[in-house]
């Protein structure tokens, strides 16, 4: 979904793969939890969490939503 965004205009590539990433650790922490690093974790919460409100940013400016 994220590339079909990217490939439309709705957000840059850079996103696009910050977003492919996310999804991924997502699920090793929903079917690999066992394997999970909680500092990854803490790190990821703090400092990768602007990718959410970019993404979200993005697709609202898209969809001329403010």
């Amino acid at each position: 979904m994220f590339f079909i965004l990217e490939e439309n205009g709705y957000i840059d590539r850079g996103l696009s793969e910050n977003m492919v990433a996310a999804v991924g650790f997502r699920n090793l922490i929903v079917h690999e939890y066992g394997k999970v690093d909680l500092k990854q974790v803490y790190h990821i919460a703090h400092h990768n969490i602007d990718d959410l409100e970019h993404f979200t940013k993005a697709i609202f400016q898209k969809c001329s939503i403010s």
